[in-house]
């Protein structure tokens, strides 16, 4: 879908277009909502009733997922706690699709890769695979000392067991807009919280304090056993192509043009315009940039006269690969996540993930 398809579906489901037209599509909409509703709670019950056959692997499994399509910070949170186990002395890997990546290589594969695996610290494996048990006994094979896996976006990947399910939930848009797909955009009703260990709600700094408190008593509702923890994805810092860091101060007073092609882009966006005048180009989630592209940033850059583009780590992996690129006044921000009581967080998943381990090993 282009990103202009992308923004009418948006505005159709959220009800801001409100014309007759938009009222039917929407009473369509919910037609195959309710039918996607019913199908995904037939599949869950056959889960729950094992009916059918769930798979594990042979080491502890961590899940990373959310309820929502769109980016809810899903890849620093893998990075995190992969980083922790490695520092804990474990040997951790992580488990992905690999969405939408070429040869597997995705955006999140090449920014987990230059965030965890660099020269001298102990590697952290990436298995690249729709079949997650297929992709981590491959790791397992190429690595025999893996102890623990990170599923990145795996809370509905269901015919995998893990030992721990933590569930982001973006505070700027936690509940897809109170539907199902294609109605709104929730993966599956929100009673499936239930089946969450540990909920993290991120970008907690754009909401106000209040909505917050609103939305861990909403979360706290509908799942009244897991631990809620908040936390923030703060910009920390930009980087020119050749590697050399700025300070955001540099964006003071300035016109800038905010490219991106990630699944939230309006959260990227707020927090730029904290340090910014920002205009914006955006493209859909896992864009893959083309010459035609860079012609046309080229052109927007003209016409608007801003004397700065910034993107974001995930886009840069794929506009880096682009010749002339380096030409443009372009900028890479890097966000720092950051969690209200960390170490609990951290502590809370490892005791979980062993404790369950070694339950299903006894």
């Amino acid at each position: 879908m282009s990103d202009s398809g992308q923004s009418r579906f948006v505005d159709l489901v959220s009800v801001k277009s409100r014309s007759a037209g938009a009222a039917i599509a929407r009473g369509v909409l919910g037609g195959c909502a309710t039918l996607y509703t019913g199908l995904m709670h037939a599949r869950n019950a056959a889960y729950d009733r094992s009916v059918v056959t769930v798979r594990s692997l042979p080491f502890e499994t961590i899940s990373i997922g959310n309820i929502t399509t769109g980016g809810t910070g899903k890849t620093p949170v893998v990075a995190l706690l992969a980083e922790r186990y490695r520092q804990a002395g474990r040997r951790p890997a992580i488990l992905t699709r690999g969405y939408k990546g070429e040869g597997g290589q995705s955006d999140e594969v090449m920014m987990l890769n230059a965030m965890l695996n660099r020269p001298g610290e102990p590697n952290v494996p990436i298995g690249i695979n729709s079949d997650r048990h297929a992709a981590g006994l491959a790791v397992q094979k190429m690595n025999p000392d893996t102890d623990v896996a990170i599923l990145d976006d795996g809370f509905q990947h269901r015919r995998l067991r893990r030992d721990c399910d933590v569930v982001l939930i973006d505070a700027t848009q936690p509940f897809g807009y109170g539907h199902v797909l294609p109605r709104g955009l929730l993966r599956e009703p929100v009673t499936a919280l239930n089946r969450a260990d540990i909920i993290l709600i991120t970008r907690c700094n754009l909401v106000s304090p209040e909505e917050t408190r609103r939305l861990r008593a909403a979360l706290s509702q509908i799942s009244n056993t897991a631990p809620i923890y908040s936390s923030s994805h703060q910009l920390a810092e930009m980087r020119s192509p050749n590697g050399d860091a700025e300070g955001l101060a540099k964006l003071a007073g300035q016109r800038i043009l905010a490219v991106s092609g990630i699944g939230n882009p309006n959260a990227f966006e707020q927090e730029l315009n904290t340090h910014a005048s920002v205009s914006s180009m955006r493209f859909p989630d896992h864009h893959a940039y083309t010459d035609n592209d860079f012609r046309d940033i080229q052109t927007r850059v003209r016409t608007l006269g801003v004397s700065t583009v910034v993107t974001t780590a995930k886009d840069w992996t794929k506009l880096s690969t682009l010749r002339g690129v380096e030409s443009l006044p372009i900028y890479v921000v890097e966000m720092r996540l950051s969690i209200d009581d960390e170490q609990g967080f951290i502590d809370q998943v490892m005791s979980i993930a062993t404790g369950r381990f070694n339950k299903r090993r006894a």
